[in-house]
Formats: structure tokens, sequence, C-alpha cells
């Protein structure tokens, strides 16, 4: 650990050349990107059918730039060659171009929903410029916040990646886009109803924009603390460390709380989608037509999820107790060997599950008997029970497959069943990539990265930036609650998790002023502000229910 970064020693103008950040050379390729995604939503918005230009298409096409800028930079810092980082640099701009691009087709797609909806036909045409924006601003759900998250993760990343000094932030911030990219893709961009009434507020789209902005820089200052603690000699079994304890947290968390995985059996299932939910004039809902209860279990992912589970634990424990109670290369290597076997293993549970989900024809044979006798209860419940002996059993169970027969064709098995955890299982795996990257090329990577000065300044200047936009957030949806909900402050979960964000991000500055802490410290801190984001934004929407869930 560098003993001057972390004693503060060093102000951040030392060893940091001044840097024009307002520079035309500096500032012309986010320009571009912008007048770029600009003259495509316009040319939508004149009435083009092209399906390139969906929104759909544009977020796939963004999510592939960010997965190949992710490479081309990857290989860039191992070889330091030009030509490496001209593409990447380019693929980088031209998928933020896409991402906001896609983002403004959404708001498109918003505008055509809500003009067709009942008497909205006829009083769209009545509204003002505002209250039009109130209805259709694009960001209402999660996939929408994180299609606008990505977008200000890309606009940073293109602002500060183009400048010599930081020509590095690409291959470390691109993975972490393309993470998002890929839950946004796995949510669905379903429109499947209008803002709620409550919520129709010009408000809305500050609090949430600021929002989105302040999550876009906040997973940039995340991905640069990760990079001064490995510039700084710390372990990349400490990113093993991670990442295995991640990995146990979710599937302990699917197989408390979702009920898809059972560690003791080894089942697995993911929720069926119904893309029709009627049945004759009857509607059937499943929780947002993603069947919450109802799963198809899949072979042999469960049992090699167990594998995964336990190996995880087991290296866990070797790399703590390396850690703690004395340091032993031997232990390291088995804790390395068996994190290295978990993510082959977690590599084959994805890879079996995708290929089962694609071929597997008749869903209704794999739901297990729990989710059958769930689907009986609502396809023939009458709300007054049964009578022992009463033979009605048999008519609803012929009533279920009668049911399954007829919208077996309706029924659908995706990632985007379980969007969370396909998400999770997702960053696991590169995560483990991630690791065995550093592993094997780390010296030549790091040695290519700049000074940890530089890196510390670097995360300083945009905590400068994300905290006051946490900070705006915080008072802009204060506001906005009393307007909607005549208070202030409530105490949903979602406010407080806010709060606590905003806290880690007031520590590491108010350490760094009144303390002198930097380097290391300052690191953590962004590390720590990066996962309570996380939570705020991703986790308190499906763990915590409150005045927020609506998103």
């Amino acid at each position: 650990m560098s003993s001057k970064a972390e004693a503060g020693h060093y102000s951040p103008s030392i060893g940091v050349s001044a840097e024009n950040w307002f520079s035309i050379t500096h500032l012309l390729p986010a320009i571009l990107a912008i007048v770029g995604a600009t003259i495509m939503v316009l040319i939508r918005f004149q009435g083009s059918n092209l399906d390139i230009l969906k929104e759909t298409s544009q977020t796939n096409l963004a999510l592939i730039c960010y997965l190949a800028s992710s490479l081309l930079f990857g290989m860039y810092l191992m070889g330091r060659e030009q030509l490496m980082k001209k593409m990447a640099t380019w693929s980088m701009i031209i998928g933020f171009m896409l991402n906001l691009s896609a983002w403004g087709m959404r708001w498109i797609e918003y505008t055509q929903f809500t003009q067709s909806q009942g008497d909205m036909v006829t009083i769209w045409p009545t509204l003002s410029l505002a209250e039009k924006i109130n209805h259709t601003f694009p960001l209402s759900n999660l996939y929408d916040i994180t299609l606008g998250l990505t977008t200000f993760l890309g606009i940073t990343a293109v602002l500060v990646g183009v400048r010599n000094r930081y020509d590095f932030l690409g291959a470390i911030t691109m993975p972490v886009g393309a993470l998002f990219l890929i839950l946004a893709v796995f949510l669905g961009n379903d429109i499947n109803q209008p803002i709620q009434p409550i919520l129709r507020s010009y408000w809305r789209p500050i609090h949430v924009g600021v929002a989105a902005l302040s999550y876009g820089v906040c997973s940039v200052t995340f991905a640069v603390g990760i990079l001064y603690l490995l510039k700084d000699k710390m372990r990349p079994e400490r990113i093993a460390l991670s990442i295995a304890l991640f990995g146990v947290g979710i599937y302990l968390l699917v197989a408390a709380l979702f009920g898809n995985f059972s560690l003791t059996d080894g089942t697995f299932g993911m929720n069926i989608v119904m893309l029709t939910p009627k049945m004759g004039e009857q509607p059937i809902r499943f929780s947002g037509a993603r069947g919450d209860f109802l799963t198809v279990e899949f072979p042999f992912v469960g049992r090699f999820l167990q594998i995964v589970v336990v190996l995880f634990l087991a290296s866990s424990a070797m790399y703590l107790k390396d850690m703690f109670l004395g340091e032993d290369a031997k232990l390291r290597k088995v804790a390395t060997a068996l994190f290295s076997i978990a993510i082959v293993f977690q590599a084959l549970a994805i890879g079996t599950l995708y290929y089962q989900m694609k071929t597997t024809k008749d869903l209704g044979t794999h739901i297990p008997a729990t989710g059958i006798s769930k689907l009986n209860t609502l396809l023939n419940d009458d709300g007054h029970g049964h009578a022992e002996g009463d033979t009605s059993h048999q008519r609803e169970q012929i009533s279920t497959n009668a049911w399954l027969n007829q919208m077996g064709p309706n029924l659908r098995v995706n990632f985007s069943s379980n969007p969370v955890v396909s998400a999770g299982f997702f960053v696991i795996l590169i995560g483990g990539l991630f690791f065995a990257l550093f592993k094997l090329r780390g010296e030549q990577i790091l040695k290519n990265l700049p000074s940890l000065e530089v890196l510390d300044d670097l995360n300083y200047k945009l905590v400068s930036v994300c905290f006051p936009g946490f900070t705006l957030m915080l008072i802009l949806g204060a506001v906005w609650a009393n307007e909607s909900w005549g208070t202030y402050w409530s105490w949903d979960p979602k406010e407080t998790w806010g709060l606590i964000t905003w806290l880690a991000y007031a520590s590491f500055l108010h350490t760094r002023f009144s303390h002198g802490w930097k380097g290391r410290r300052s690191a953590y801190f962004a590390i720590l502000g990066f996962i309570f984001m996380l939570f705020t934004y991703l986790g308190v929407s499906y763990l915590l229910p409150g005045l927020h869930s609506y998103a």
C-alpha cells in the first residue's frame, strides 16, 4: 500500500498536471455522439419504421459496442497498441451514442403508447408540452432507469476517457456498463401501463433524471476505486473472495426469498412468462405477467449451482483464514483452484440453463407439483372450498391440463423470467473472468495504469460530481413527495437507502477534508457507496416494498 496515498501526504494537484476539461478537442467526441443520437431520434420521430431505429435494436447494438470496447481496452492495456486504443475508444463513443439514442427512442414509444390509451386519444392534442413530458418522460420503471444510468455512465466514460491521462478508464467502465445493459435486457422493455396519475408531475423527470445521472457517475467511481486497490498491490484473491461471497449471497437470497433454488435437493426453476394473459374471457394475471409462483424446473442446473455454492464457501473460508490468521501461500493456491472450478461450474449452469430453455417444448411437464396445485387454485377455486370426498379435484386437474394445453404456445421461459437472478448469474461469471485476467496478466495491466495519485484524484473529482447529485436527488424527492403524498419524508425504504448512500459519499468527502484520508481508504468509501447505491436502485425494488414499488 502506498504510504503517501494512505497518509494523505499529497494534495490532489501534486503529481496530477492541470487538465483543461473544457477543451473542444476533448469535448468533440461526446458532442458528435450526442448529435448522432439526436439525428437518429429525429428520423424515428418523423415516422421512420426501420427496425434499426427501434429502442430494442439500439439497446442491443449499444450492448455489443460496450462489450467490444471492453475487450479492446483490455487488449490495449496488455499491449499498449495504439490501434487497439483507437478502436476501443470509438467503440465506446458509438456505444454511448446508441445508448442515448435508445433512451430517446424509448421516449417516442412511451408517447405512442400513451396517445393510444382510452380518453387520451382525444385529450392528447389539448395537453401542454409540460403535461406531455410529465406523461411520457422515459424514467418510469427499473428498465428506464437502467437505460438512463448506462447513458450517464457512457457519457462520463467518453468525457473522461478520451484524455490521454485517463485512457485506461474504458477498460473498467465499459464492462460495468455492459452488465447494466444486460440487466436492462433481462428486465424487459414492455410498456404495459401509463404512469400513475399521482406521479404525473414536472418533478418526476427532474428528480429521477438527477438520480440516473448520479447512479451513472457513482458506477464510474466504483470502477476507479477497484483499479486503485489493484494498483495499490491489493491481491487479486480479494476480488475472488468478494465474488464468492456475492455468489453465496445471491443463491441464498434466491433460495430463501424467491424459492427458485433449493440448496438441499438441488432443484432450480425459472418463472414462466405468459405472453397472452387471457384464457377466453377470464384474465389470468401472474404478478406483472412474470409468473412469480409458476416455475419450470430444469435438470442439472440446480446440481451445478449446489457445487458452485459449496466451492464458493470452501474457497471463502480459505481466503479468510489466509487474510486474518496468517498468510499461507499453499492454502491461497488451493482456494484459488476451488474458486476457478466454481466459475467453470457457473458457466456450465448458465450454458445448460440456456440450452434447456431453448429446447424444452412442453413446459407443462416441467412444472413441479406445488406449481400445479397453485395453478389449480387460481383457475378453479371459487372461494368456498371443497368438502371431503368431493370429486371436483379431478375436474380441476383436467381443467388445469386443458389450460396448459391451450396456453402452451404462449408460455415462455427465458432469462427475462427472473431478471435479477439472471443478471446475478452473469455478474458472477464475468467477475470470475475478471479475476482470471488479473491473475494471469495483472502485473502487465497494472504497469500500464497511471500512478496512484492520478487514480485517487480522478475518484475525488467523480465523487465531487455524484455527491451533489445525490444531495439534489434527496431534496427534489422530498419536494415531489410532499406534492404527491403530503409529506416531505416518510422513511420509505427507497428514501432511507438513498440517504444511506448519500451518507457514504458525504463520509468520503468529510474524511478527506477533515482527516486527510485519501488513497485506499477513499477507494473503499467509493466502493461502499456504490454497493449502497446498487441496493437503493435495485435491491429495495425487489426486497423492500414501499411507496416506490411502482418503479
